[in-house]
């Protein structure tokens, strides 16, 4: 079987976003929007999920790399979580997911539509690219 050409490939973009109970949520609420189709058009995929936490971009620390999430060194990502209110009542989620690049209005739409709080703060076609600012 001949590989797929590079155009023929789904383009996937990274969404970091964040809100209350995102594992529960963003599921149901695209699932609501866009139906069962469109859900599968999506591609949706959860890339990483933290409570309190969003992704910066980092050198590669000297202490062993303390504070990067498990794996991430060894795929060359210098991904480090940093909390970004400083405050731990904060119940707000972050998460990345990953979409097709096709799909990324209707799911935007579908999270200002739902009726808790979910905000999409950047969107990249990299995981290195969420932690630039």
């Amino acid at each position: 079987m001949k590989p797929l050409k590079p155009s023929m490939k789904e383009n996937k973009r990274y969404l970091l976003v964040r809100g209350n109970n995102l594992k529960q949520n963003l599921d149901k609420a695209i699932l609501d929007f866009v139906g069962v189709l469109g859900m599968s058009q999506c591609g949706l995929s959860w890339i990483k999920s933290d409570a309190n936490n969003l992704y910066t971009n980092t050198l590669p620390s000297r202490s062993g790399g303390k504070g990067i999430p498990k794996g991430a060194q060894a795929r060359g990502h210098n991904l480090k979580v940093v909390n970004e209110k400083g405050t731990r009542g904060n119940k707000e989620d972050s998460a990345v997911i990953c979409v097709n690049r096709e799909s990324i209005d209707s799911v935007r739409a579908s999270l200002v539509v739902w009726p808790e709080k979910m905000e999409v703060i950047k969107v990249s076609g990299t995981l290195k690219g969420l932690g630039r600012k």
